[in-house]
């Protein structure tokens, strides 16, 4: 009876050989999207603002809406004495809201600004790129890893990284639509 129970072929080499080739492709090209993406918006924010030309209190007017707050916490954390310092400054926040003492680690969810001021400190970059530069920096390259799980979120739906290809060219294309790149008409974004 144990002759009878038909024993599993092993898949023949070219068949792993195509698989493995298909994860190395699709992996790449992942990784590719998400590079080029945050590449593509740091060009892109450098050609709208002409971000290095300026002087570095234009460079932070350059932040619009909320991004300009978040900006402003994560400098106050590296201009404070110490880490502890500038997060006990922040969870006993009298600055944000008139006459009223917030938390606003927990409250804004800075949690980010404090990891991006800590790599900041830690890595040295102080000795090399400003703290805008740095901060930019992060937040594009976040950017292109969200662009990346896009890609690899629709390749395990679909069954092939081509799917995922499609994917990031529709949120490029979607997402990158500038309202003042078409009223303008002269394709600098003013």
């Amino acid at each position: 009876k144990i002759s009878d129970i038909p024993i599993p072929e092993r898949a023949p080499k070219h068949v792993l050989f195509q698989r493995f080739a298909k994860i190395f492709i699709g992996c790449l090209a992942a990784v590719t999207s998400g590079m080029m993406y945050a590449l593509y918006l740091s060009a892109y924010h450098e050609r709208k603002f002409w971000f290095s030309n300026r002087q570095e209190l234009e460079r932070e007017i350059t932040f619009q809406g909320d991004s300009a707050i978040y900006y402003s916490y994560y400098k106050d954390m590296l201009k404070a004495p110490s880490f502890e310092r500038g997060v006990y400054e922040l969870t006993h926040n009298n600055k944000t809201v008139s006459l009223k003492t917030i938390n606003a680690v927990q409250q804004m969810s800075l949690y980010p600004e404090l990891i991006a001021s800590i790599l900041y400190q830690a890595t040295g970059s102080n000795e090399i790129i400003e703290p805008v530069y740095f901060y930019i920096g992060i937040v594009f390259g976040l950017q292109g890893i969200y662009v990346t799980a896009l890609f690899v979120t629709s390749w395990l739906m679909s069954g092939t990284w081509l799917a995922g290809m499609l994917t990031v060219a529709w949120f490029v294309i979607n997402s990158c639509t500038d309202p003042w790149y078409s009223v303008g008409g002269d394709n600098t974004g003013y």
